[in-house]
C-alpha cells in the first residue's frame, strides 16, 4: 500500500463517517448514537420473532439443503479443516525459514494456492447465505440504522421518515460499504506504520473522537490489531521487523507462541493433578478419557520428544516386541553414558 492511500485511509478512520458515491452523488454515513444502535437490535429481534413461521431459510439449513443439492458435501467440511491446519503449519514453517530465501519463495507459492482453495470452498459453502431469515433481519436492522445515519453533504438525512425509505437505493449504499470493507492485511499494515502509529501512541488506548461503545467496526478492528502489535513489540522475544512486517511469518511466530502456552498450562495442570510425584522420569504415561484429554497431554511434548515418540511407534509397528535398549533415542543416550564413564577412568 502505497503512504497516500495510507494516510487517507487513517483519515477515513478517525473521521467517525464514510462516504459512498452512487449515481456520481456523494453521500456521508455517520457512525450511530448509542441510542440508534440499541434500537436497531431491538428491531432485528422484533424481525425474527414477527417472521419465525415464514418460509425463510435459515442459516442452520444452508448446509443441509446444500448436501442435498449435491452442492456441498461433508468430504469439503473436512476440507476445510485440512487446508486451515496445513495452513497454519505453512505458517509456522514459513517463519522458521525467514532468511531461506528458495524456501520461503516455495513455501509462500504453497500459502497462497491453499488461500485459493480456502476462499473456493467459503464462497461455495455461503452461497445461500444472501437469502436466510437472519439475513432479512439484518437488512432491516441495517436500512434502520442507515435512515438515521445517511446524510447529503450539505448535513440533510436522506430519509426523513420510516415511510419514505427507498430500500432499492439502502441496497446500493450496503453493496458499497461492503466493497470498501477492508481486508484484514491492510488493517494490520495500517496499525504498523506511519501515520496511525503516532495517532495511536498518543490516543490510545482510544485514539478516535467518541466513546468506545460507539465505534464502528473498521475502528474497532484498529484497536484489536494495534494492541496486538503493541503485545509483540513488548515481548521478550520479539520477532524481527523482517517478521513483524511479514502477515504469514507474524502468524507462524504467534502460532508456536500460542502452541508454547498451550504447552506450559497443560504440564502445569498435569504437575498439579500429579502432585510433582513424577520426579525426574522421561516418561509418563497418563489415562485419558476422550479425544480432546488426549490432545491436551500430547500438547506438553516439546519438537524433540515427538520426533523420538514417532521413531520408537514406528520401530514397534515394525517388530512388535521392542526391548528399551533397542530404542535409537536410548541407544544414544547409553552411548554417551559409556563415552562420559570412558573419559572419568582416563
Amino acid at each position: 500500500m502505497k503512504p497516500s492511500q495510507r494516510h487517507s485511509l487513517v483519515q477515513r478512520l478517525l473521521s467517525n463517517y464514510r462516504i459512498c458515491n452512487i449515481d456520481n452523488t456523494n453521500y456521508v454515513i455517520k457512525n450511530p448514537s448509542l441510542d440508534i444502535i440499541y434500537r436497531s437490535h431491538v428491531i432485528y429481534e422484533d424481525i425474527l420473532r414477527q417472521t419465525r413461521f415464514e418460509p425463510w431459510i435459515r442459516e442452520e439449513r444452508c448446509e443441509r439443503i446444500l448436501i442435498g443439492r449435491r452442492l456441498w458435501s461433508n468430504e469439503d467440511n473436512v476440507a476445510i479443516e485440512r487446508i486451515e491446519k496445513s495452513l497454519d503449519n505453512y505458517k509456522v514453517e514459513l517463519y522458521q525459514n525467514s532468511f531461506r530465501t528458495e524456501e520461503v519463495k516455495r513455501i509462500r507459492k504453497s500459502i497462497t494456492n491453499l488461500n485459493k482453495q480456502l476462499e473456493e470452498l467459503y464462497n461455495r459453502k455461503s452461497i445461500l447465505d444472501t437469502y436466510t431469515w437472519e439475513e432479512f433481519a439484518q437488512f432491516t436492522k441495517t436500512g434502520f440504522v442507515l435512515m438515521y445515519t445517511l446524510y447529503d453533504t450539505n448535513n440533510n438525512l436522506i430519509f426523513e421518515n420510516e415511510n419514505n425509505i427507498d430500500y432499492f437505493f439502502l441496497h446500493k449504499i450496503i453493496l458499497q460499504l461492503h466493497q470498501q470493507k477492508l481486508p484484514i492485511s491492510q488493517y494490520r499494515e495500517i496499525a504498523r506504520n506511519e501515520p496511525w502509529s503516532t495517532y495511536w501512541r498518543i490516543g490510545k488506548p482510544n485514539p478516535f473522537s467518541c466513546s468506545v461503545a460507539e465505534l464502528n467496526e473498521e475502528q474497532r478492528t484498529m484497536i484489536v490489531y494495534s494492541n496486538l502489535y503493541d503485545n509483540i513489540s513488548q515481548h521478550n522475544e520479539k520477532p524481527s521487523d523482517l517478521v513483524i512486517n511479514d502477515d504469514d511469518m507474524l502468524d507462524g511466530w504467534l502460532i508456536l507462541q500460542r502452541i508454547e502456552r498451550e504447552k506450559e498450562l497443560a504440564g502445569k495442570q498435569i504437575d498439579k493433578q500429579l502432585g510433582g510425584r513424577h520426579g525426574d522420569a522421561q516418561e509418563i504415561f497418563i489415562p485419558v478419557r476422550s479425544l480432546d484429554e488426549a490432545r491436551n497431554i500430547q500438547l506438553m511434548n516439546d519438537p524433540q520428544s515427538l520426533a523420538v515418540k514417532k521413531q520408537r511407534e514406528k520401530l514397534i509397528d515394525r517388530k512388535g516386541q521392542v526391548k528399551d535398549a533397542e530404542f535409537l533415542d536410548r541407544k544414544l543416550e547409553l552411548q554417551q553414558q559409556r563415552n562420559e564413564a570412558m573419559k572419568g577412568n582416563k
